[in-house]
This record gives C-alpha cells, structure tokens and sequence, in this order.
C-alpha cells in the first residue's frame, strides 16, 4: 500500500487507493507538502469513496512537510474497508 501523495497547495482533496483494512487495524496516508512544521493544524474531514465497510475513526498530524493521516478501523467484528476514501485537508499555520 503507498498512500502517498505531494500537494502544492495548503487546501486539497486526497483519494486514497482502495483499502482492504480490517478490523482494529489502521492505515496511514503522508501527505508532502513543503512549508508544513510541527506544531501547524491540518484539519481534514472524510467527504467521499466507495468504502461501506468497518468503522472509520482519523486523526491528522504535522510535521516538517509533511501531513500524516491515520485512518483506524475501528470496527467490533470482522468489517473491514472495502474500497477508497476522499479526505478533505486544509493546514494551517500555528502563529
């Protein structure tokens, strides 16, 4: 699985590859993008895909250029993700 993706702007949309994670599990998504720091906000919403399975619970964090999405499934039984997500992400900058 790569999930990585470069963005040159401090807004955008971000479609996974389709993901087969199961239950308890978690896949994680770098987003590069030069002029993040540690410390700035990325706040991101799910807003797409295909994905009807699991319990999809993800948190961003920032870095020197670079986004990290980690999207849990967080799902009781065997329900894992059966295909893609859209994320929606802006950063910005902690004054």
């Amino acid at each position: 699985m790569t999930n990585a993706a470069t963005v040159t702007h401090y807004a955008a949309l971000i479609t996974t590859e389709s993901l087969t994670t199961a239950h308890t599990a978690a896949a994680t998504l770098v987003i590069t993008k030069v002029g993040v720091v540690a410390g700035d906000y990325a706040i991101t919403s799910m807003v797409g895909g295909t994905n009807t399975g699991g319990v999809p619970v993800f948190k961003a964090v920032c870095t020197t250029d670079t986004v990290t999405i980690t999207l849990q499934n967080n799902a009781i039984a065997t329900n894992a993700f059966n295909g893609t997500f859209i994320f929606a992400l802006v950063v910005l900058h902690k004054v």
